[in-house]
């Protein structure tokens, strides 16, 4: 039986219901949540333009999660996660 190497494989979040999300840290949408970002999880506004309508930031752990998949991609650099905390406190 040949098995792939667990660094190879892709991870995703759960889907619990319909359009409501679980992330591998735990966070649901009535948690922490989740934020619209960009390939590298900058946090950036819902529009199409930054955005590129699947792309979400886990705001507890950092992962970036395609919407549309629910792979993960991969997870914020903390230069990236330090920008959303300013970004965060900015007025709307």
């Amino acid at each position: 039986m040949l098995l792939a190497h667990p660094a190879l494989m892709s991870e995703y979040i759960l889907e619990i219901a319909d359009g409501v999300w679980e992330c591998r840290c735990g966070n649901t949408h009535d948690l922490e949540g989740f934020d619209t970002c960009d390939e590298t999880g900058r946090v950036v506004e819902p529009t199409l333009g930054p955005w590129d309508g699947s792309l979400h930031l886990c705001t507890r752990c950092y992962r970036v999660i395609n919407g549309d998949t629910l792979e993960i991609l991969g997870s914020a650099a903390e230069s990236i996660i330090e920008s959303n905390e300013e970004y965060r406190w900015m007025p709307q």
